[in-house]
């Protein structure tokens, strides 16, 4: 579908910055990478929470996340 790339990564904009993301979950834990190339930024987020709970938390977090380096000047050029 539109905004997922091969090997399962998701692609979105927020604001018209691309935001890759790729969830997983084995039922008892939930995880998420995250990449945001324009401010040079990755993350790793692990719960140890299935899928719903982890994903709310991470959900969550992830607002938390962007406000903040969105918030910060870019720290390199394209």
């Amino acid at each position: 579908g539109e905004g997922y790339t091969r090997g399962g990564w998701v692609v979105e904009s927020d604001g018209g910055v691309l935001i890759y993301t790729h969830d997983g979950s084995n039922a008892g834990n939930y995880c998420r990478a995250v990449f945001i190339p324009y401010i040079d930024f990755g993350l790793l987020i692990v719960t140890n929470v299935g899928p719903k709970p982890g994903k709310d938390a991470v959900d969550s977090l992830m607002e938390k996340v962007k406000a903040i380096q969105f918030a910060r000047p870019k720290t390199s050029g394209p």
